[in-house]
């Protein structure tokens, strides 16, 4: 069975711990505020749900700033829904960071209530505003200034999670593949730091692959290829942010590597291969 280093950090939330990785990890344990916490769970969010992204913008008022939910589809969710989830989501990241009676200044839907608004007061315990441009929480600027207190607790959690989505009794391959799958869109899916989350020289994790009749660079590409298949099919996420989370620079390799694996491009593969109900969305 494989078995993670303890301790390890392989959350995508967090950097990947190569030596360089993890000493600016480090610094930020130092140093961290919620500022900082949520501008790293921005630029991974793709790590879980790669058609979500989350900003914050000032405001006019710079008491106030505003953080945004963004959907990076080609068109608007088709269910209010899921819109409302994604801002639920979001505001128990916030409690997490801030505190469970932590409670923004106000809470903002593309769309019309869906049930009474005093339902959503009740929920987000601030002020709702409807059909607006832009879903999001407004939220006192001090507030993202604040020091984080609660690293030890994230420390664990990320742990833990890491030790759930790792299958028990799993073989070196599998191990390897699911570590894969959350680091591609980090871009630091390497040999390197794979093998570090398994205490291992990165020769002999090319061994123990070896011995299964894989290499690491094969695996790596078969888990592109499943996560190409599995979006392009069933998803409207845009090509490039796909690129990101396959972990490529460019949206030209995307393009080559769909040649490769599909005999086409992305486009003409969604088109060929999406499921009827993403044709008619």
């Amino acid at each position: 069975m494989a078995t993670l280093r303890e301790g390890a950090i392989l959350d995508p939330a967090l950097e990947a711990q190569s030596p360089g990785a993890r000493r600016a990890y480090l610094g930020r344990r130092l140093a961290a505020t919620v500022a900082d916490a949520l501008g790293i769970f921005s630029t991974y969010m793709a790590a879980y749900s790669p058609v979500i992204a989350i900003h914050v913008a000032p405001l006019g008022d710079p008491q106030r700033s505003f953080l945004t939910i963004e959907f990076l589809l080609d068109s608007a969710p088709p269910h209010p829904q899921t819109t409302e989830l994604s801002l639920g989501v979001s505001l128990r990241v916030l409690r997490f960071l801030m505190g469970s009676d932590y409670t923004p200044l106000s809470v903002h839907l593309p769309h019309d209530p869906l049930t009474p608004k005093a339902d959503y007061v009740r929920y987000f315990g601030c002020t709702p505003y409807f059909a607006e441009r832009t879903a999001g929480f407004a939220v006192r600027s001090a507030d993202l200034g604040r020091p984080l207190n609660r690293d030890d607790v994230a420390h664990r959690a990320v742990v833990d999670y890491l030790n759930g989505i790792t299958p028990r009794n799993a073989g070196i391959v599998e191990s390897v593949r699911t570590i894969v799958r959350q680091l591609l869109p980090t871009g630091a899916a390497t040999l390197e730091v794979v093998a570090d989350q398994f205490n291992l020289h990165p020769k002999t994790l090319q061994r123990r692959l070896a011995d299964e009749e894989t290499t690491f660079a094969a695996l790596v590409d078969q888990v592109r290829k499943d996560a190409a298949d599995r979006y392009l099919r069933s998803t409207g996420i845009g090509l490039s942010h796909l690129a990101r989370e396959l972990g490529y620079a460019e949206q030209s390799v995307l393009t080559r590597s769909c040649k490769r694996w599909f005999g086409t491009g992305p486009a003409a593969y969604r088109n060929r291969t999406r499921t009827p109900a993403m044709a008619r969305a």
